[in-house]
């Protein structure tokens, strides 16, 4: 049987770190607003709001994204469509999506590991498209394999890499 298991590690980022960090979250903010903004004005001209666009038609769009993780503007995406699923499946407990505002914390990004782009070194973490490691405070032993990170903002200022792992569990 598979057993999930969340880490939550404190992260002491570079400038140059942080300067990414904070990229990647903006841009997973402005691709999941452009997206509902886009949503929402199919649904006023009576034009069929599904699909979404893709990630790829804003990359055309606006260059800048090129140079942030892709898996988050992947995740963002994925969270849009969730939360719209949700909405239909449970209208009771869900509303429709709303536009993410820049001054709320905590502030996220999400991204996946593919074969090994998130691994721990040492005392510090591999998160793809940094080229430096990320000192964290390893307080623990992570067992198994990280099948997701997500990196956030406090709004004391701190950021916290939530791993979250996936190992057998002993029968």
């Amino acid at each position: 049987m598979i057993q999930k298991k969340a880490y939550t590690f404190r992260l002491y980022p570079t400038k140059e770190q942080v300067t990414f960090f904070h990229q990647c979250m903006g841009s997973a903010r402005f691709l999941y607003n452009a997206m509902l903004g886009e949503f929402q004005s199919r649904r006023k001209a009576g034009v069929p709001p599904f699909p979404l666009p893709k990630v790829t038609d804003y990359k055309k769009s606006f260059p800048w994204m090129k140079a942030v993780d892709s898996l988050a503007l992947c995740n963002a995406h994925r969270n849009l469509v969730q939360a719209f699923i949700n909405h239909r499946d449970h209208p009771e407990h869900f509303g429709l999506p709303m536009f993410k505002k820049k001054g709320t914390f905590p502030w996220t990004y999400t991204t996946n590991n593919q074969k090994g782009t998130i691994t721990i070194v040492g005392n510090k973490i591999k998160l793809p498209k940094l080229k430096r490691l990320v000192p964290i405070h390893l307080h623990r032993q992570v067992k198994g394999v990280i099948k997701h990170a997500t990196v956030s903002r406090q709004a004391n200022g701190q950021y916290c890499h939530f791993g979250r792992g996936r190992r057998e569990r002993a029968s």
